[in-house]
């Protein structure tokens, strides 16, 4: 006969029951109403344990143990226990004690029982509507908050007026496009997931860490602590295993950050710091950039060219310069690069301030067909007009090589103005080969196969310097112009490079282009190198298409130069 009445009961189901979205909650009300079930049924003292394995929820797991009730004049050693299993392979397991001297009959253990089984079944619930509350504000692949829960986290922060003293981070994963090729996309998730588990395993309570989504992550961090948490974000390493191989994956950040100021609004916090994470990627200022007013500034001029850049396209508001590249045996015109001026209402438009956000945006593509289509028409028209052209070489970005029709498009531009492949040279950015190298190689190949050339730009500045001259069959390499700014100088180094270089791609049956060439000296040492051709202010700036057609026209040697 139960000791229990329905009356009992029902008033401590109904302390414990309820929507209960936390398990703190849930253990609070049980710890609340047991003392009197615990009277009636002799219980010295209650507890549980609950396992539950690793999920996108729990990184580490959960193995808890809590006591909901104790008897301050103690209680046998000598439990009843009951484990329940659940769907994800954990356990909950409740144990009940006697109070000291008392053995429980069998109409005891039965209430206790069934005590056990509803605090289960009551428990599961309250688990399963936190799971859901969880769903809505979690990131289910690496179980950092999505930016809701972030946004939820700043607010209870700014209401209790400590947002002030923390810092918001925003974070990008470098060059991880090349781990997901190198490594797989499978496993490139697992070291995203586990990038963001040591970052949830370093950070305190109250920081919080969330991923907008792909390698991208933005924090919530005590500002005492921003340098040890840039310290610690600046270089994480995993053990992978890549085609039957263990290998170590360095993960690298990029970072913008912001100190929140008194009375910062969230948004206000939190563009700032995307705004500063932006410069980081794209300015080549360093990895992590703190954000300063004048930022704001150039985002908005940012905003402004990338709003204003079709309808400048539609209007052709965009001209075509070109700079001559002169045969250093000679001084003779040899060829000349293509470059880009935008004149918006009578004024120049530096490029410095337009090709950056047009490369992050991805619209560079639409340029850089605009301006070979410019050129191709401005070819045809010298030759109509019995010039001779020279070759001219124009930069495609390396956005393109996603493209599987970039170099059929290339081609059919060439021959929709009837112009002989050969007077085409394509530039493309030593940085193309580190991320894109296949593709890259490809391109290289179908250009030949169409008669059109290709050059490496900026060579000696990526990562892959050697592999580009081994593996790749390019007809022109560009050295950047970093290598010459100390030519001449009393320091050798400089020169022993560039002649080693320029032996090399010699042998390899290519030929190197000197950037930046400005002074005699350079100039000299370049051709005792065997170097082929400069370009830079010795010779000419870029010029203007009817100035250029001058050039043309003259008797194309540079006399008076060196």
């Amino acid at each position: 006969m139960s000791k229990i009445c329905s009356e009992l009961y029902r008033d401590f189901f109904y302390k414990i029951n309820g929507m209960t979205f936390e398990m703190d909650e849930f253990i609070s009300k049980v710890s609340g109403a047991m003392p009197e079930i615990a009277q009636v049924l002799e219980i010295g003292c209650c507890a549980e344990t609950f396992i539950a394995p690793e999920n996108p929820f729990n990184l580490n797991g959960i193995n808890q143990s809590v006591t909901f009730y104790k008897h301050p004049e103690g209680y046998d050693e000598h439990p009843e226990t009951f484990v329940f299993h659940t769907g994800e392979g954990g356990s909950l397991s409740i144990s009940f004690y006697p109070k000291k001297g008392h053995i429980w009959n069998e109409a005891e253990l039965s209430d206790i029982s069934f005590i056990a089984e509803n605090l289960f079944i009551i428990g599961g619930r309250v688990q399963m509507l936190s799971v859901l509350k969880k769903v809505s504000i979690t990131d289910i692949g690496t179980g950092a908050s999505n930016m809701s829960g972030l946004g939820m986290h700043a607010e209870q922060l700014l209401e209790s007026g400590a947002f002030k003293d923390y810092a918001v981070f925003f974070i990008n994963l470098k060059n991880f496009k090349f781990i997901n090729q190198s490594v797989g996309e499978r496993k490139a998730d697992f070291i995203i997931r586990d990038y963001a588990k040591k970052l949830l395993n370093y950070i305190n309570d109250d920081e919080k860490l969330a991923r907008p989504g792909g390698d991208n992550f933005c924090a919530i961090i005590k500002k005492e602590r921003v340098d040890d948490f840039l310290e610690f974000i600046s270089g994480i390493s995993f053990e992978v295993e890549a085609a039957g191989e263990k290998r170590i994956v360095n993960v690298n950040s990029r970072a913008g950050v912001y100190m929140v100021n008194e009375g910062d609004p969230i948004v206000v916090a939190f563009n700032a710091a995307s705004t500063a994470l932006n410069i980081a990627k794209t300015s080549g200022r360093g990895d992590v950039i703190r954000f300063k007013a004048d930022m704001l500034d150039k985002t908005i001029k940012a905003n402004e060219i990338s709003s204003v850049f079709p309808d400048a396209l539609i209007r052709e508001e965009f001209a075509v310069y070109y700079q001559p590249k002169v045969g250093l045996s000679d001084n003779s015109l040899c060829g000349c690069e293509a470059l880009t001026r935008w004149i918006r209402n009578g004024k120049i438009i530096s490029p410095a301030d337009f090709i950056p956000v047009l490369e992050r945006e991805g619209t560079i593509c639409r340029l850089d067909f605009y301006v070979l289509d410019k050129v191709c028409a401005d070819i045809k028209r010298w030759l109509d007009m019995g010039l001779v052209p020279v070759r001219v070489s124009t930069n495609f970005s390396k956005l393109h090589l996603h493209n599987e029709d970039f170099a059929d498009r290339i081609i059919g531009i060439i021959n929709k103005h009837g112009i002989d492949p050969s007077l085409i040279e394509v530039e493309l950015t030593e940085s193309s080969g580190y991320e894109d190298y296949e593709a890259l190689a490809e391109f290289v190949r179908k250009m030949k196969s169409y008669g059109v050339s290709t050059s490496i730009d900026d060579f000696g500045t990526g990562y892959s310097s050697l592999n580009l001259l081994k593996d790749l069959d390019v007809d022109i390499i560009k050295l950047d112009k970093s290598f010459l700014d100390n030519l001449g100088d009393e320091k050798k180094s400089d020169e022993v490079v560039i002649r080693h270089i320029v032996n090399m791609v010699n042998e390899l049956d290519m030929k190197v282009v000197a950037e930046g060439v400005e002074t005699n000296v350079q100039a000299d040492l370049l051709e005792n190198f065997s170097c082929s051709m400069a370009q830079g202010y010795l010779f000419d700036k870029p010029l203007p298409c009817s100035e250029f057609e001058k050039r043309l026209r003259s008797g194309r040697v540079y006399q008076g130069v060196r």
